[in-house]
């Protein structure tokens, strides 16, 4: 990454503060996206099959200046963040610092994610990667995902943010066992990283489950239908 965009990275993280400009402007701490996160991020967005990337969830723009950066040298290539917020909640502040930093590859969405992937799915678009940090309760991401694997080409990558919040956990172990992805190995264990190995093919009635404790219980209760002699002996006495 160039020297001004970590020295700007190391501002923000530092001060909670920038100024662009006369205009300075403040950062909430709890949307700041780690060192280690943040190049995990730049990794795949810099992979050779990586050219067109979308992010739900805009906020800062910390996560988008890693995918901007590594996508700066590739012709053609493109990032766009959907955010209906950007503009009035966060102050249109990651606005601001694309636009200092000189990124002319970006675009951005003030939209709700449902509606503008819908918008995408309909219009037979397609992404390499995409990032999920929008709203975090578990159906929202559950559908963002559903959407989002509408738009991802296979053989892209999908990636969850938040992993400490269960909601993102489930959904995590919900692709894991019920959809095409095999999860790949990285360094932030506040994320996951999924490639896509298929699009959908699955049957209509097709359902595994998927939460931990649920399964547990399913694979004890197999076991023990699966001896006979268990229950002769110890129910049926």
């Amino acid at each position: 990454m160039r020297t001004h965009i970590i020295q700007t990275l190391a501002e923000l993280r530092q001060e909670k503060r920038i100024f662009i400009g006369d205009e300075m402007l403040k950062i909430d701490e709890d949307t700041w996206v780690s060192p280690t996160q943040g190049s995990m991020l730049h990794h795949f967005a810099s992979q050779p099959n990586v050219k067109r990337c979308l992010e739900i969830g805009f906020a800062y723009g910390f996560s988008t200046m890693y995918i901007l950066e590594a996508l700066r040298d590739k012709s053609d290539a493109s990032h766009v963040a959907i955010d209906p917020h950007e503009d009035t909640y966060w102050k249109s502040v990651g606005l601001k610092l694309v636009k200092h930093l000189g990124y002319n590859n970006f675009r951005w969405v003030k939209n709700y994610s449902i509606h503008e992937l819908s918008r995408l799915i309909q219009h037979g678009s397609k992404f390499d990667l995409i990032y999920i940090d929008g709203n975090h309760r578990f159906d929202d991401i559950l559908v963002d995902f559903y959407l989002s694997d509408q738009v991802l080409s296979v053989g892209g990558y999908l990636i969850l943010d938040d992993m400490w919040m269960r909601s993102t956990r489930l959904v995590k172990q919900f692709i894991a066992t019920n959809r095409a992805y095999k999860e790949i190995p990285q360094n932030s264990a506040n994320a996951v990283v999924f490639e896509k190995i298929a699009d959908d093919s699955r049957q209509w009635n097709h359902f595994e489950e998927f939460d931990a404790l649920w399964r547990y219980l399913l694979f004890k209760t197999r076991r023990l239908l699966s001896k006979p002699r268990y229950w002769l002996t110890n129910i049926l006495r």
